[in-house]
C-alpha cells in the first residue's frame, strides 16, 4: 500500500498487514508530519454517522366527512342542471305545441280533443275549398256474414267559375264526448271539375264502434 505525506509529499510503501483495517496515526520521517491513515476507505464511509433524513412532508388531505359533503354538493349541482335542462325543454315543447296548433291538428287530429282539453278551440274544418262544397251526405249501415259496414257518401260541386282540382274527403267519427274514434279518406270519382260541374264519393268503415259513435265530420283534406 502506498501512503502519501499530505504535507511534504513523500511517499512511503508500506504493507497492508501493519496497517491493519482500522486507521492509524502515522508520521512522515522526513517533515515529522503527523496524519491519520485509512487502511480501508469503503468501511470508513459506512462507519460514519450519516446526518438523519429530513422529515417527510405529509400533505394535509381533507376528512372523510368534508370529502362526502364536496361529493354531495357536485351530485346536488348535476341534479339541479338535469332539472333546470328537462324544464327549459318543456317549455320549450309546450311553446311549440301552441304556436304549431294548427299544423299539429291537421298532421294529427286525434290531438283534437286534447287541445280542447286544456282550453284551446281546434280549427273549424272546412266543407268548402277555392269554390268545391261537400253537399248531401248520407249515412247507411249494412250488415254481411262477417262484418258490418258503415257508408258515408255524398257529392262535391264545384260552385266557382273556373276549372279546379278536388281534393280527397275526410270522414272522421267520434263519440258523445267528441272523442275521435276513427277517420277515413274517400277519394272523388273526378280529379277535376268545371263550373256548376258534380262528382260522388263514398267512405266506408268496416266493423267501426256502432255503440260509440255519436257524431261525424266530413270536410276536404287538404
Amino acid at each position: 500500500m502506498i501512503i502519501t505525506c499530505p504535507e511534504c509529499k513523500t511517499r512511503y510503501m508500506i504493507k497492508s498487514e501493519k496497517l491493519g483495517v482500522d486507521p492509524k496515526d502515522v508520521r512522515c520521517a522526513k517533515c515529522k508530519h503527523q496524519w491519520t491513515v485509512n487502511p480501508n476507505p469503503l468501511m470508513s464511509d459506512l462507519t460514519k454517522e450519516k446526518p438523519p433524513l429530513p422529515p417527510i412532508a405529509r400533505l394535509d388531505s381533507p376528512s372523510l366527512a368534508v370529502q362526502q359533503k364536496e361529493l354531495n354538493a357536485r351530485i346536488k349541482k348535476r341534479k339541479m342542471f338535469f332539472i333546470s335542462f328537462l324544464g327549459a325543454l318543456l317549455v320549450c315543447s309546450l311553446v311549440l305545441s301552441v304556436v304549431l296548433k294548427d299544423q299539429i291538428i291537421k298532421q294529427y287530429p286525434s290531438l283534437v280533443t286534447v287541445y280542447e282539453l286544456i282550453g284551446f278551440k281546434a280549427p273549424e274544418q272546412e266543407q268548402t275549398f277555392a269554390g268545391l262544397v261537400i253537399q248531401g251526405v248520407e249515412r247507411q249501415q249494412e250488415k254481411t256474414a262477417d262484418m258490418t259496414i258503415l257508408s258515408f257518401s255524398g257529392s262535391v260541386k264545384n260552385t266557382s267559375e273556373i276549372e279546379v282540382p278536388v281534393p280527397n274527403v275526410k270522414v272522421q267519427l267520434f263519440d258523445e264526448e267528441g272523442i275521435l274514434l276513427d277517420e277515413w279518406t274517400a277519394q272523388p270519382e273526378h280529379k277535376t271539375l268545371k263550373p256548376n260541374q258534380i262528382t260522388t264519393w263514398v267512405c266506408r268503415f268496416y266493423d267501426p264502434p256502432l255503440t260509440q259513435i255519436s257524431q261525424y265530420k266530413t270536410f276536404f283534406e287538404k
